[in-house]
């Protein structure tokens, strides 16, 4: 159902972080948090930030984690 695609792209994000593929984990997680409300939304968020540090890629994980501050 079109409420849970979210999931779909937080499982495949999660995948590909537990495969070291942090690229295509980034870009999973930005495409769930764009897809999940509400309090989801905020956990999607926090995930994808936690990528982009991994990725070493602190500016835009303070970027994430302003609008998870603010939302």
């Amino acid at each position: 159902p079109d409420y849970l695609r979210w999931r779909y792209w937080s499982l495949l994000g999660k995948s590909c972080s537990a495969s070291d593929r942090l690229e295509e984990a980034a870009e999973a997680f930005g495409s769930a948090v764009a897809l999940a409300v509400g309090d989801e939304r905020d956990r999607e968020r926090l995930q994808l930030a936690g990528t982009l540090l991994e990725l070493s890629r602190p500016e835009a994980a303070l970027a994430v984690l302003r609008r998870t501050d603010s939302a």
